[in-house]
């Protein structure tokens, strides 16, 4: 087939921006020519009136996409079209500009974009529901986007705008959720069942690498107490939740060799790493080095924060983790950190919702804990930290489950291929 794939990157590159460029390699790799379009908000400039006021209208209706999209079509004539985010460069219009040529849309379910001011469920650190499957005036009162009533307004007018035109069932011909707890989800915000297909996200196999210097240098002792967090450091992750259980482990353990390691940046770092130094925690920075790594008869409460890693460095610190942490506060549909971890046998501890509970079996590719309870997470912690042994007999547990996900590369690019025949 010839595909071409629509993508609106984000400043802080993220999971989405992963499933991409994953799914534009394995598509090709297996004999299909992909056509990638991108667009950058690097290039956003609202620092004018006029500027902000052109996004905004942009944001809503893009001419330029529209455009652009009717001549990549005409130029490469592909057999479908795959966008997963258009917010808010290439906007909706595009979906307009693929059916005007005849061509096929998909759209993959990221996040609740198309329900939800901000996109993610989610209003002063908890769970909000209140707009789902109704114009998102709340969401608007509130001040849901950005806390901004100007980008929260931008945000509502391009749903209520594309809502009253049909845009979402019209211009659409499938939807892909990524867990079946995202499609009921969007099956309450009001999408059509029948285009809502099923399909995780695809993790490609890579060579184990080795630890360089570079990376990190892990004593043997010490691995089976690494904990491992990595993502974006933003409010809606829950970092925070994880720092304070960090400090009610420490502290109950005071003579314990863990280490906590956050990989990740974004704009709550300067806020977590306070809160650590706060709770006493002694907090370093930049990449892990022998140095870093406590000795067994030396009492710690470390927190390392890595900063933005490339994946080698990444994946080095997978195999030299016991355990990695998801304390999302949101509705997470298909955390890539989680799969990126199975793929070397990492269990994970989840918050019980969304996705992650649906991913993560508890008790057997890694435990669930109660979503914004620190004490608890604590409590999981020591159960997880405790007990070697369960950790290393949950890698066949977890090599099970990845081998039957969908997940894995073959199987993933044949069930998204099907998706583009049924629609096609």
């Amino acid at each position: 087939m010839k595909i071409l794939v629509a993508h609106n990157r984000y400043r802080n590159a993220g999971g989405e921006d992963t499933v991409f460029e994953t799914e534009c390699a394995m598509l090709a790799k297996a004999g299909h020519e992909v056509i990638p379009w991108e667009v950058n908000n690097n290039a956003i400039d609202a620092s004018t009136v006029s500027g902000a006021i052109g996004m905004a209208l942009k944001t809503i209706w893009n001419r330029n996409s529209y455009k652009t999209m009717r001549a990549l079509i005409k130029t490469h004539r592909p057999d479908i079209v795959h966008f997963h985010n258009t917010f808010p460069l290439i906007s909706p219009s595009a979906y307009w500009a693929c059916k005007k040529e005849g061509i096929p849309v998909v759209q993959t379910l990221h996040n609740y974009r198309l329900c939800c001011l901000n996109a993610y469920l989610f209003r002063d650190r908890h769970i909000c529901e209140k707009c789902l499957g109704k114009t998102p005036w709340q969401g608007l009162r509130h001040r849901c986007y950005r806390n901004s009533l100007g980008a929260s307004a931008v945000s509502f007018f391009m749903l209520a705008t594309h809502r009253l035109l049909g845009t979402w069932r019209r211009k659409v011909d499938a939807y892909i959720a990524l867990t079946e707890f995202g499609n009921q989800k969007m099956i309450a915000a009001g999408l059509p069942p029948k285009k809502i297909f099923v399909k995780p996200n695809a993790i490609v196999a890579t060579a184990s690498l080795p630890l360089t210097d570079n990376i990190i240098a892990q004593r043997q002792d010490a691995v089976a107490t690494t904990v491992l967090y990595a993502g974006r450091l933003s409010p809606e992750k829950g970092i925070d939740i994880l720092i304070k259980a960090w400090h009610i482990f420490t502290s109950e353990h005071p003579q314990t060799s863990a280490t906590l390691i956050i990989a990740g940046d974004g704009p709550e770092r300067e806020n977590l790493e306070m809160l650590a130094r706060k709770l006493g925690l002694s907090v370093r920075t930049g990449l892990l080095r022998d140095e870093h790594i406590p000795r067994n008869d030396e009492a710690c409460g470390i927190v390392t924060f890595t900063g933005h890693l490339t994946r080698p460095q990444l994946t080095a610190l997978r195999h030299a983790s016991a355990v990695s942490v998801v304390p999302s506060l949101w509705y997470e549909n298909f955390p890539m950190s989680i799969i990126e971890g199975f793929s070397h046998g990492l269990p994970a501890i989840v918050s019980n919702v969304g996705g992650m509970a649906e991913i993560v079996q508890n008790g057997i590719t890694g435990w669930h804990f109660a979503i914004g309870d620190a004490a608890d997470l604590a409590n999981t912690l020591i159960a997880a930290l405790s007990d070697p042994h369960r950790l290393h007999t949950m890698k066949a547990a977890i090599h099970d489950w990845m081998a039957h996900s969908g997940s894995m590369e073959a199987q993933n690019v044949t069930r998204l291929i099907a998706i583009y025949t049924a629609c096609a």
